[in-house]
């Protein structure tokens, strides 16, 4: 637990934290402080820096409901892969398997209609994923180059 600062108290903690005149338990408490706030000054913001702690686009994503609803079909697809072909019968129990899938609440029983499905959604997945690698290299792409302009 740590003490609730005012921003003045926090700004000469800060001070004494370039001047080295922080003790280790200070420090902590200066660094959970800044860590729990959501809006910092510049000064906060560079304590922050030089402690070891930067975000890139604090701003919080949301997932657009289009992707949530693909990962939904995806999650879908697979549980109806799994059921169809690890826990249904195999066939010395079952004369002939049925292949059934519900879309949008219609009841789809041609197996190459199925198929097609879940192929259209694991290409999706795909590209969900390489967009994703995208964005994540673009971020330490990011972090790489604050890092090399530190050095300087």
């Amino acid at each position: 637990m740590f003490k609730v600062m005012n921003d003045v108290e926090l700004n000469k903690l800060i001070d004494r934290y370039f001047n080295a005149e922080t003790t280790l338990e200070e420090e902590k408490i200066l660094r959970n402080m800044l860590l729990s706030r959501s809006c910092l000054s510049n000064s906060q913001k560079e304590a922050l820096a030089v402690m070891g702690y930067y975000a890139f686009n604090t701003k919080k994503k949301r997932i657009p409901i289009r992707l949530f609803s693909m990962y939904a079909a995806v999650i879908g697809a697979i549980i109806l892969l799994v059921i169809t072909f690890f826990i249904y019968p195999n066939d010395d129990q079952v004369a002939e398997v049925t292949c059934i899938a519900y879309v949008r609440g219609i009841e789809i029983r041609d197996k190459s209609k199925i198929m097609q499905l879940v192929a259209e959604q694991l290409s999706e997945m795909s590209i969900v994923s390489a967009e994703m690698t995208d964005e994540i290299n673009n971020n330490f792409n990011d972090l790489r180059n604050v890092l090399n302009s530190e050095e300087l």
